[in-house]
């Protein structure tokens, strides 16, 4: 539970996040956290038959024990709060991936106004970021702008030979 907490703590902050630098550390905090309750759970599922393992064989040796029946009600207890944990975290990567995707999204658009929806899913779909895009839409201007100015520049050589 507290694993999952503390994924949801990061998930947020990775929204809050403003730089490249940062993002790129809360997200590698996030998978670090991920993969800890990734192994947490699997720890706890083993252990959980281990225990199911444990109640058969003393249900075998005691059949009308009432210790027998504690047990199994506690194993199922212990098996559906695992569950519900498991469901949580679930919940919280699903939420994470679609709140990064969201915010993607929101970059695109902004980097990019005039890129339909079609277009901007298909850039977070790739993995591209908006950062990326801006300095590649840069170095178009930048291009564009260097033309300008040799045209500029052949126009300016032109009249003066012209004028000599």
């Amino acid at each position: 539970k507290r694993c999952v907490a503390a994924l949801d703590a990061l998930r947020v902050r990775l929204l809050e996040a403003t730089s490249e630098q940062r993002q790129k550390a809360l997200d590698e905090e996030f998978f670090q956290k991920v993969e800890e309750g990734h192994g947490y759970i699997k720890e706890i599922q083993r252990t959980l038959k281990q225990m199911a393992a444990d109640n058969q064989a003393f249900s075998l040796s005691k059949p009308d024990a009432s210790e027998a029946k504690i047990r199994e009600a506690l194993h199922l207890s212990l098996t559906r709060k695992v569950k519900e944990t498991v469901l949580e975290l679930q919940k919280v990567e699903r939420q994470c991936s679609a709140d990064r995707k969201d915010k993607a999204a929101r970059q695109f658009r902004r980097v990019i106004p005039e890129a339909s929806e079609s277009e901007i899913q298909g850039l977070v779909d790739g993995g591209a970021t908006a950062a990326s895009m801006m300095k590649m839409k840069m170095a178009g201007v930048h291009v564009s702008v260097q033309e300008e100015l040799d045209k500029v520049q052949a126009r300016h050589t032109a009249v003066h030979r012209l004028e000599k």
